[in-house]
Formats: structure tokens, C-alpha cells, sequence
């Protein structure tokens, strides 16, 4: 694939995801009018955000725009701790996170620098993982459904989750 393709591949998904962000907004705004007045929470996380700052600027200026309270967690602040403890004022999760599948599961990348010395229970009990974003980069945590399962079951009931991940949407295990 040419460089120039791939840059507008990567253009068209964005602006494809920017005007899906913007039907939620305009969604909820009209279901708002019809119900009570409140303010929708939203976290936008993105572990690895070296990506495509414009999409992370783009979304907080739509929901903010809008009157939504905004919270973005970004890189090292994106610990497997974090995710543990996410609370569930949010009524919207922007996961915009690395994956992949290992066993046939789904694993979403924290920003956190993998240790075998730490979440030594989780690790025995595959919750977390070691993962690599790219070949020869730092070794990060991953979860994965059964970490989940675990910490956050019946968190988020009632929430939109937003998932963008190369492998995110590749198996049902996170559903």
C-alpha cells in the first residue's frame, strides 16, 4: 500500500469516526430535550496517543461543545490501576487503544510498562498480559475479558463504549 493511500485511509476513518461522534451528540441532545436536563459524562482513553492528536482535539471540541463534562486520560496515566478503578459516572467510554488477540481474546493495551513483578495474580490468572504495539517497542500490559469480567462487570450498564482498536471488534469476549 503507497504512503498517500494509507494517509487517506486514515483521513477517511477519521472523519468517518468525527461524524459518528457528532450523530451521538446531536442523539443524545435530542433524547435530553425529551427527558430530564443532565449532563453526560464522557472519558476519552488513549494509552498510546502518539497516534493522531487532531482526533483527540476534534472529539473533546464536539462533546464539549455540546455542554458534555469531557475527561481524557492519556498514555502512562492509562495503568491497568486505572482500569481497575474506571468509575462508572461515565455514560460514554472512547477506548481509542492498540489490541490484539491472543488465544482467540481480545487485550487492550494500558500505557503501562509491563513487570513480571507486578499484578502477579491477575497475570497467573490471565487478567493482564505483557504486549508489544509494534515489533522491537516496549513491552506494555494488556487486559483482557477475564480482567474485565473481574473488575468491571455491570460497571458501565446503560453506557455507549466506544472501541477503536485494531483487533478490538475481532471477537465477542469483551461484549
Amino acid at each position: 500500500m503507497s504512503r498517500s493511500r494509507g494517509r487517506r485511509s486514515a483521513t477517511g476513518f477519521t472523519f468517518f469516526f468525527v461524524v459518528f461522534i457528532a450523530a451521538i451528540v446531536y442523539l443524545d441532545a435530542s433524547y435530553k430535550s425529551n427527558t430530564q436536563n443532565t449532563v453526560t459524562h464522557v472519558v476519552y482513553i488513549d494509552p498510546l496517543n502518539a497516534g493522531n492528536p487532531s482526533f483527540h482535539g476534534e472529539t473533546l471540541e464536539i462533546f464539549s461543545r455540546e455542554g458534555y463534562s469531557f475527561d481524557t486520560i492519556l498514555g502512562e496515566a492509562v495503568t491497568v490501576e486505572y482500569l481497575r478503578r474506571l468509575p462508572a459516572r461515565y455514560d460514554i467510554v472512547i477506548l481509542r487503544v492498540h489490541s490484539t488477540i491472543n488465544d482467540e481474546m481480545v487485550w487492550f493495551f494500558t500505557g503501562e510498562e509491563y513487570s513480571q513483578d507486578k499484578f502477579v495474580l491477575e497475570q497467573l490468572a490471565d487478567e493482564v498480559h505483557p504486549a508489544r504495539p509494534s515489533f522491537g517497542s516496549r513491552r506494555l500490559f494488556a487486559v483482557g475479558a477475564d480482567f474485565v469480567n473481574h473488575f468491571m462487570v455491570d460497571r458501565f450498564r446503560g453506557s455507549l463504549i466506544l472501541v477503536m482498536g485494531c483487533d478490538g471488534m475481532k471477537s465477542t469476549d469483551l461484549a
